[in-house]
């Protein structure tokens, strides 16, 4: 079953330069990206302000998901998506290419708290260790209150498996990993040596 081709982009921005491009981002979706054939939906995040060197930073993540590939590059050719290639690259964003691999639970519902993960395959091919985080949250996440879905994805050259967990909130996330389950799963998931990204979704943008 044909499940989507993704677009992740992440943006590093300074204080404050967040939420101004995350709304940016979403009306360009409203205006030009809802109508394109192919396109299915957008989602933008806000990552939490983390400290580094150079000061306080923010982050933007947004999640592009389109019918296929070649859907996507009709879109990256036309002008359109030139003028967009031009005016966000000016950002340097980092992208990454997806095929979807598995939705589960509920991921219309409005959820107040999200977890994003990317997770190198290792010595694993990219689906199988996919095949492996759909056990997890079938078997450690799926009845946890609160917990409303996960999206898994597997990079184009299986290089590296990402899940984008939906809770309720974040106070029901943090009653999970109080449980065993919820502290067990934790141990499990450090052993793959996860990168992380904790956010909150600013809005979504879905085809007309």
């Amino acid at each position: 079953m044909e499940r989507g081709f993704f677009v992740l982009q992440t943006y590093a921005l300074a204080a404050g330069e967040a939420v101004p491009l995350a709304d940016e981002l979403l009306e360009f979706g409203r205006k030009d990206l809802a109508h394109l054939d192919g396109f299915v939906s957008g989602s933008a995040f806000i990552e939490e302000t983390r400290q580094t060197p150079e000061g306080a930073r923010e982050g933007v993540i947004v999640l592009m998901h389109w019918r296929d590939r070649p859907a996507y590059e009709r879109y990256r050719a036309s002008g359109v998506g030139r003028e967009s290639s031009g005016r966000l690259l000016s950002l340097r964003p980092k992208l990454a290419h997806y095929r979807g691999f598995a939705d589960i639970g509920d991921l219309t519902t409005p959820a107040g708290h999200h977890i994003l993960l990317n997770v190198p395959s290792g010595a694993l091919l990219g689906p199988d260790l996919a095949q492996q985080f759909r056990d997890f949250v079938a078997e450690r996440m799926g009845a946890a209150k609160g917990f409303l879905g996960a999206r898994i994805l597997v990079a184009e050259d299986e290089s590296e498996v990402a899940e984008l967990f939906a809770w309720r909130d974040g106070d029901a996330y943090r009653a999970y990993r109080a449980t065993e389950a919820g502290r067990e799963g934790a141990q499990w998931l450090l052993g793959y040596k996860p990168g992380v990204a904790r956010v909150s979704l600013r809005g979504v943008v879905r085809a007309s």
